[in-house]
């Protein structure tokens, strides 16, 4: 029988993780397939796709790049791309800041009318730089100087090395000197990659020799979702009788940052917990230690150096995991994060990396002599010969190193990887836009939320599985900005341009129930596109299919949709919606004078008022909780009690300035921000109270934790409690200003237009970007689907059947869902049962439009996708115009619930709503894990 005793020994200068920081009353195991599991979301953390900007999005397209010195004399340098979006006038900058500290990333939009010199974008992306002079740098040469400072930040080839130790051992040289393979030893070994002859091995070597066989004939090698591994496997190394201490196994082990140490023992058998002050290496700064709980589970502790910051997965609960491809998995992506953090917090690694980053940025500077600079008034484009050299160069910089992109980590990369997914829910071209939302109930497979547009409120009821819908309008009133259902009194808060109002729930609810059978909507998910420029041949093809064996039917009818819905993949299927029939049914089980005998109820004294919050009070009494309601006019804070069904103002307090964001903390504790700082405010004691201020930045939002608040800047954020003191070490950095914050467990995701950033709450690290945009390119988007349609798969290519591989052709471009997403396929289309995708170069491009042909009638989407490790960047340069179809939320608060995160946008007269979950627990073949629960739970998610 397993005793689950230490396999470490406590020491001073090093920190074990065992898993046993959550309690729990019974022994977990890691996918263990019982109804008590425990789940651990595994994901990289500062992926590629996520922080490789300059390769993914810069390298291969039009920008500008700059060198400047700044007024303490250091030396900057700055990537600026503008992309226009046609989205209600607003068009967006992506821009890298270069500084000795390192790269800083900030993306962000403005309106059309805006004119911005490269200094004031500069210093809107990273306002604490003092701009001394700067100069633009058109030169191809500067590409790829840039393209090779930003790969040092991140690494994609890994050497671990892996000691074999036995019972009754307690030494290094004592692992070193085993040489005895056991059914244990080469299980373990089995599990974690492919044994490899070394002589003539092409991929990743990691320091091993390759030609004479001087490291020893063969190694363990693997891959994991893009990223490749070379073992130092102890055993595989040369062993010498003489040397004792295996001087020879040492040079390669020794030099590891990362050790796996196994012990290949019965599970009875007792061992000596390791102690890692023994070591004598200076390299080795995190070990995992494993060991064989039975003939199915091993059971794990990590091992790692103060000083490092924290890093994921999190081990799960007794830390004991079954033999699989998920142990795998989490193991390797537990060492890649480990060494990434010890590389960037371990003072012997990091100042190293920080100074040898400096150097190269100086180098860059000199280089390119600073010594005259030129006045820039304005962002101007470049001279078309210029731009077009220097994309050519960028796209040829790219195909020489195609592993850094981020259409090979996404293709490459298992679903599993993937920790949220966002799907659009609603979609629909309406002459109102959608402002916001707030959620009634949500489960995996059913929602049921308040949706306002400029000119009506509607309920929506979705069951996600079947595709059914109900979408009824049941209020009319204009120019609403933000609704809340404050479940305890049963009413629905909307403010609009004339103040605050409020309605009773059960009446709404009322005449929706009376009116539900007749108002749906038959399709969910999906994206309308125009389609009324389709030729005549296409739509003759949509007058033959048949509208009863499709869920999407075609017609010519000049109000006719076509759809793409939206896959993590980025891979995307058409169908057809007519909205004539949809509209024409949204009202017809309710009239206007049921509408409108819906009472609407005034809160006097909030006109002007932009922000509210509530709180639901404790009461002594028997009697109904109390409610409060607190409101930011202007410089006044004002509190409203709950008192026999209406709002009444009871006290109000003035402060220095504009309240541009307000959060409940508790009853009668508020946070609010204004001008540069947050305040934290008592409205009964009339306290005012300085919480946090940071010069160069303006609050955005405020949300409250059980015992910390998290404070939203527009480039940064920071955890406090209520003295102001931060909390935690690591502040949270943001791509963009969020317009929207989600707190799950154990994440936190900032929401804004052009970018939906998941950070882990362990660290602040990205772990994913979402798709926060859709662009489609009319002179390449072409989708085209005949009756072959098999199994969900698709295949390209007619003359290709090669299965689990995407061919990529002269005219195929995927990127991560920061870009635009084009995809060009051939005109002969058979689609197969190969899990593939294939495309030749024979692609017939249309000219600025969009054609959709589907003979069949039937949806098709991708259940699987994979690439070959020699994918090749496509040669397009989608030069034509983009339709872009952004989910920007105009909520205060991005609605969550059970787990389901809630967004509305309008954009061009589609009106969307996206739900962001997590899907590692639907797609894992045996029970998944995620970290446990956090404690840090946000207010509003308690009732």
């Amino acid at each position: 029988m397993y005793q689950n005793t230490d396999l470490v020994k406590s020491t001073i200068d090093w920190r074990v993780e065992k898993g046993t920081e959550e309690k729990s009353t019974s022994p977990l195991l890691f996918g263990q397939p019982s109804g008590q599991t425990e789940s651990l979301d595994i994901a990289v953390e500062n992926p590629e796709e996520c922080v490789l900007w300059y390769y993914n999005y810069f390298l291969g397209k039009s920008h500008q790049n700059y060198l400047g010195v700044l007024d303490n004399g250091d030396v900057f340098g700055a990537s600026i791309i503008k992309e226009d979006y046609n989205v209600e006038g607003e068009y967006s900058y992506k821009t890298i800041i270069w500084t000795i500290e390192g790269i800083e990333r900030q993306w962000f939009q403005v309106k059309q009318k805006q004119s911005l010199t490269p200094t004031e974008i500069i210093k809107k992306a990273l306002p604490r730089l003092s701009i001394k002079k700067i100069k633009e740098i058109d030169s191809v040469d500067l590409l790829k100087d840039f393209k090779d400072l930003e790969a040092t930040q991140t690494e994609i080839f890994y050497k671990f090395g892996i000691l074999l130790a036995r019972p009754g051992q307690s030494t290094e040289d004592e692992f070193y000197n085993n040489n005895e393979y056991s059914p244990r030893w080469t299980e373990f070994l089995n599990l974690l990659g492919d044994t490899v002859v070394l002589n003539s091995f092409k991929g990743y070597r990691g320091g091993l020799d390759v030609n004479s066989n001087t490291t020893g004939t063969h190694s363990l090698y693997t891959s994991l979702n893009g990223y490749e591994v070379m073992f130092h496997v102890s055993t595989m190394l040369p062993h010498s009788k003489a040397d004792s201490q295996q001087i020879e196994r040492k040079r390669h082990l020794g030099n590891d940052i990362v050790i796996i140490i196994f012990y290949d023992c019965d599970p009875s058998d007792p061992i000596i917990p390791w102690d890692p002050s023994k070591i004598n290496s200076n390299f080795n700064h995190i070990f995992a230690i494993v060991r064989p709980v039975d003939d199915n589970h091993y059971h794990v502790e990590i091992v790692i150096k103060n000083g490092i910051a924290k890093f994921g997965p999190k081990l799960p609960t007794h830390s004991i995991f079954p033999k699989c491809q998920n142990f795998k998995e989490f193991l390797i992506t537990k060492l890649v994060n480990g060494q990434r953090a010890a590389l960037n917090s371990a003072p012997s690694f990091a100042s190293k990396l920080k100074r040898t980053f400096k150097d190269q940025l100086e180098s860059i500077c000199k280089k390119y002599s600073l010594s005259s600079s030129s006045t820039i008034s304005s962002f101007v484009p470049k001279r078309r010969s210029s731009s077009v050299s220097n994309v050519n160069k960028g796209k040829e910089l790219k195909a020489k190193d195609p592993k850094y992109g981020s259409g090979f980590f996404k293709l490459k990369e298992s679903s599993k990887s993937q920790i949220f997914d966002t799907e659009i829910l609603f979609s629909k071209s309406l002459n109102e836009r959608i402002n916001c939302l707030d959620v009634l109930e949500s489960d995996e497979n059913n929602c049921t939320l308040i949706v306002a547009t400029d000119e009506s409120i509607y309920l929506l009821k979705t069951n996600i599985s079947t595709g059914e819908q109900l979408f009824q309008k049941v209020i009319n009133i204009k120019d609403v900005t933000r609704v809340t259902i404050i479940k305890p009194l049963n009413v629905l808060l909307v403010l609009t341009s004339k103040g605050l109002v409020f309605y009773e729930m059960e009446q709404i609810f009322q005449h929706f129930k009376n009116s539900s059978s007749n108002s749906s909507v038959p399709t969910t998910h999906s994206i309308p596109i125009p389609t009324n420029h389709l030729n005549h041949q296409q739509q003759q093809q949509q007058q033959n299919s048949s509208y009863g064996n499709s869920p999407g039917y075609y017609n010519n009818s000049p109000n006719a949709y076509g759809s793409l819905r939206w896959s993590k993949s980025g891979i995307i299927a058409a169908n057809i919606i007519n909205n004539n029939q949809n509209s024409q049914n949204f009202n017809n089980g309710i009239t206007e004078e049921q509408i409108n005998s819906i009472k609407m109820k005034k809160i006097l004294g909030t006109k002007g008022c932009t922000v509210y919050g509530y709180t639901k009070g404790d009461s002594n009494s028997s009697e109904e909780d109390i409610t409060l309601l607190y409101v930011g006019l202007k410089k006044t804070l004002i509190l409203y009690e709950w008192n026999r069904g209406d709002f009444v103002k009871t006290k109000e307090l003035v402060v220095s300035d504009n309240i541009k964001t307000l959060c409940a903390i508790a009853p009668g504790m508020i946070c609010v921000g204004i001008a540069k700082e947050f305040l934290l405010i008592d409205i009964f004691t009339q306290t005012i109270k300085e919480l946090y201020k940071k010069a160069d930045s303006e609050p955005v939002k405020a949300l409250s934790l059980d015992s910390e608040i998290l404070l939203c800047f527009n480039n940064i954020g920071i955890f406090v409690d209520e003295s102001g003191v931060k909390t935690r070490s690591f502040e949270l950095k943001w791509g963009s200003t969020p317009s929207s914050l989600a707190l799950v467990p154990a994440y936190v995701l900032g929401i804004s237009g052009p970018l939906i950033e998941v950070r882990t709450l362990l660290n602040g690290n990205i772990i994913q970007s979402l798709p926060a945009n859709i662009s489609l390119d009319d002179n390449n988007c072409i989708i085209e689907d005949n009756n072959n349609i098999n199994n969900n798969n698709i295949n390209n290519n007619s003359n290709n059947n090669s299965s689990n591989s995407i061919n990529s052709g002269n005219n195929l471009e995927l990127e991560n869902s920061f870009n635009n997403i084009t995809i060009t396929n051939n005109s002969n289309h058979n689609l197969n049962n190969n899990n593939c995708i294939n495309n030749n170069n024979n692609n017939n491009n249309s000219s600025n439009n969009i054609n959709i042909h589907n003979s069949s009638g039937s949806i098709t989407s991708v259940t699987s996708i994979d690439s070959n490790d020699h994918q090749n960047e496509g040669n397009n340069n989608n030069s034509g115009i983009e339709n872009v179809y952004s989910f920007s939320t105009f909520n205060d608060i991005a609605h969550v619930d059970n787990g389901n995160i809630y967004v509305a946008s309008s954009s061009k007269g589609l009106s969307c709503i996206l739900r962001i979950h997590n899907i590692q627990n639907s797609l894992a073949p045996i029970t998944p894990f995620s970290p446990p629960n956090s404690p840090l739970k946000p207010n509003f998610l308690k009732n």
